[in-house]
């Protein structure tokens, strides 16, 4: 299913949706690195489910390590991680089958993340721009109606995004590149990590630009950032939900180039 509008009833627009049921929760894991809105949601949670346990895990890694020992009947993952995208470790909670419930929380309103959280098959969806303890709470309590819920903010940022859409006008290679070229390195290094020539490197920056009507270097890496393929974070430069694509780029052997 797909559309160009967006439900706070049915958040996910790419996503069949079974019938909602009530959350029954006897075990949730909050994961974060914002440490005050992860301990008012953790707060919030032990209050509308006084019989649950809850952990709070500082970071991707100790939280993904937590819910692969044991499943979690409620997830609570924020996108805007610094150990890793939240882009790049969302999907795997889905994948992967860790949480029966998921609700996203997010500082995020650029095209990439609305892109890419939205096909998953979350519950509720919070901006963590607006959302108030009060709404916070009011979404917990939609959830354990068994109703699914979405920031307003969220559908409006939606709603405002202009198209046509990034992803509609490159394939998904050319995303990949857009998110590492727009990093601002140069061809010769783009080349070094992907095992090929510069040269199709330049001809494949080249493509990119004339689709984007970008006209030099300093456009394209504005353009990626604004966008959401490039997100400057403490830890670096991450490239929302291409981690683990250039991560096995660069673990693949690439034959050594001649130099004339």
């Amino acid at each position: 299913m797909a559309s160009d509008s967006f439900s706070p009833v049915l958040p996910g627009l790419d996503v069949e949706y079974t019938e909602p049921e009530r959350c029954v929760i006897h075990r949730f894991d909050v994961i974060g690195s914002a440490r005050l809105l992860s301990s008012a949601i953790y707060a919030i949670m032990t209050e509308i489910f006084p019989d649950s346990t809850g952990s709070i895990h500082w970071g991707v890694v100790p939280g993904m390590t937590a819910l692969r020992s044991q499943q979690t009947d409620f997830a609570v993952v924020d996108a805007d991680t610094v150990d890793l995208d939240g882009l790049d470790y969302i999907p795997r909670i889905f994948s992967e089958s860790l949480a029966r419930w998921v609700l996203i929380v997010s500082h995020r309103r650029d095209e990439r993340a609305l892109q890419v959280l939205r096909k998953l098959r979350y519950d509720a969806w919070i901006d963590a721009n607006a959302a108030s303890l009060q709404e916070l709470r009011f979404a917990f309590r939609e959830l354990e109606s068994g109703r699914r819920y979405t920031s307003p903010s969220i559908v409006a940022a939606w709603l405002s995004l202009p198209r046509p859409f990034t992803n509609s006008m490159l394939t998904c290679h050319e995303e990949l590149l857009l998110s590492m070229l727009g990093s601002g390195i140069d061809n010769e290094e783009a080349a070094d990590r992907l095992g090929i020539s510069s040269e199709t490197i330049r001809t494949h920056r080249c493509r990119v630009m004339r689709k984007l009507n970008l006209h030099h270097k300093g456009e394209l890496i504005q353009f990626a950032v604004s966008h959401g393929y490039v997100r400057i974070a403490h830890s670096g430069i991450l490239h929302p939900g291409f981690q683990s694509a250039l991560r096995s780029q660069l673990q693949k052997p690439h034959p050594v180039r001649k130099f004339a």
